[in-house]
């Protein structure tokens, strides 16, 4: 364009536009320089920020989990002293154990090493009761598997029933099954449930409700009727109470649940299904084939040729079979198939099937836990941690060799624990310490291996986080001598573009020289 136009300056339009540019590049380097940042927001670099912020979790998780994992050592190692300080105590009982067995000392001799023997004792079960990490118990623990008699939400049926025999059933009885129904229904009035549920439901909805509690067992002790007392019948629940050990039923035990079925479970079913005396053939396929139906694996025509048949019992378990293969087996279709049962009094099919369904439970049983399992997040994503697996010396009920052998020496009913004297009773004594001895070797032995693995997991957490934060670095951080040269050069370049935008002013001024 001629420069002889005044109305639009091409030049300084030009010079301008370089000028914002540069001054743009400008203010980025000076950014990055005082931020040591390469990328300020997500413009500066999408994917790159994308990337460095997913690194950061990882590295934040990384020295997180070494934390956790110093915390472990530190857990290990309390758990560890106060199980050295067990196995140093049960050694000196052995020792006493040793020298009682020898018949140079007389009864007095062996009465002292028997009170030696029962404080050794009380303070292996006092250092069980105390041995905590940040108010976590170590070494007796209401972890899954420890039983409390108040929470029944695992418990067998005929375990819960115990309990209600306590009340109703000795010989002879605290009291009537009518005067428990009475007081049962004073425990939902003083819960604030007002009117009870009738008294053939109280006991079931007293657990299903969550009111089985100390409250409840002060209401029905106050309503036992004389010549008992409430200091009598509150020293036979504590008595009931310490000795009431139940066999746990996992909650993921199901009968309706396929996975938890097995082979053996189902035969029993398939079984039970074709028996005539809980169901007619035609009766047991018209719950069957009522479900293929629905399910569309048999068409209507096919079950009503199944039915009239009518099916044998071969026939009866090939059709269930299908039931379990395509994971109709559930609480419907038994209600189905029950409804469909041969009737009596009482029906046959609803004593068979409680009677498969109680051994089905008892098979799944699992006895309580005798350890606890501890987490440790050892690592910065999900499931990446340790278990570690401390002991659980539960002091109520039977245990393992440990607390077996204190609850002999704690025993009130037999406070010599055994006669000093019977080199018999001595045998077994000396048995029993070396079987406690090897139970605590065996717990030392795992939580010193836990702790040399968690020392290797710390220097492999270090490792790793140092190299990921040196790889989040080169995306996320500015190289400070690449970027001094570009904010040198934009320095230069604003500069000239400032000199030039002067020039490119002036420029116009030439056609004044026109108009002279």
């Amino acid at each position: 364009m001629s420069n002889t136009v005044i109305n639009t300056n091409v030049m300084a339009l030009n010079s301008h536009r370089a000028l914002t540019n540069v001054g743009i590049r400008q203010a980025r380097a000076s950014e990055r320089l005082s931020t040591g940042m390469r990328i300020n927001r997500a413009a500066d670099d999408a994917a790159g920020l994308a990337i460095s912020e997913k690194m950061r979790a990882q590295i934040r998780g990384l020295d997180q989990a070494e934390r956790n994992s110093q915390d472990g050592i530190s857990l290990v190692q309390v758990a560890e002293g106060a199980l050295q300080e067990i196995q140093d105590i049960t050694q000196r009982m052995r020792e006493l154990t040793v020298q009682a067995a020898n018949d140079t000392l007389d009864v007095q001799d062996r009465e002292a090493i028997q009170l030696e023997l029962e404080q050794l004792a009380e303070e292996i079960s006092t250092i069980i009761e105390r041995t905590e990490f940040n108010g976590i118990p170590l070494l007796e623990t209401n972890a899954p598997g420890a039983v409390n008699v108040f929470d029944l939400s695992t418990a067998r049926d005929s375990d819960i029933q115990s309990i209600m025999d306590f009340w109703t059933a000795g010989t002879p009885p605290l009291m009537t099954g009518t005067q428990f129904e009475a007081a049962l229904e004073d425990v939902f009035f003083a819960a604030g449930i007002n009117p009870a549920p009738p008294a053939a439901d109280r006991w079931d909805e007293l657990i299903d409700g969550g009111l089985w509690n100390e409250t409840a067992v002060n209401i029905l002790t106050a309503a036992v009727p004389a010549p008992a007392t409430a200091a009598e019948v509150t020293a036979a629940w504590d008595t009931f109470a310490a000795d009431w050990t139940p066999t746990i039923i996992p909650e993921s035990t199901d009968i309706f649940d396929g996975d938890q079925l097995g082979l053996a479970n189902m035969d029993s079913i398939r079984s039970f299904v074709a028996d005539p005396a809980n169901f007619t053939p035609a009766n047991a396929a018209t719950a069957i084939t009522s479900a293929l139906v629905d399910a569309g694996v048999m068409t209507a025509a096919d079950a009503a040729t199944v039915i009239g048949g009518p099916p044998t019992p071969a026939e009866l378990q090939a059709l269930m079979t299908q039931v379990f293969d395509n994971g109709l087996w559930n609480e419907d279709f038994h209600s189905d198939l029950m409804n469909l049962a041969v009737t009596g009094t009482p029906p046959a099919a609803v004593t068979a099937w409680n009677t498969l369904e109680n051994n089905f439970m008892e098979s799944n049983a699992v006895a309580p836990d005798l350890v606890n399992e501890i987490f440790i997040q050892n690592g910065a994503n999900a499931e990446q941690r340790l278990v570690l697996t401390l002991p659980n010396f539960n002091m109520v009920g039977v245990g393992g060799p440990l607390v077996n052998l204190v609850n002999e020496f704690l025993d009130p009913s037999s406070p010599a624990g055994f006669e000093m004297g019977e080199h018999e009773d001595i045998t077994v004594r000396l048995n029993d310490l070396d079987a406690a001895l090897n139970e605590i070797s065996t717990y030392r032995a795992n939580l010193g291996a836990a702790q040399n693995r968690l020392e290797h997991t710390i220097n492999n957490l270090q490792i790793a986080s140092e190299n990921t934060t040196a790889a989040e670095s080169r995306i996320r951080d500015t190289d400070m001598a690449r970027e001094m040269m570009a904010h040198t050069q934009a320095n230069i370049l604003q500069q000239a573009a400032t000199s030039m935008l002067a020039q490119a002013n002036q420029a116009p001024q030439a056609v004044l020289q026109l108009l002279q």
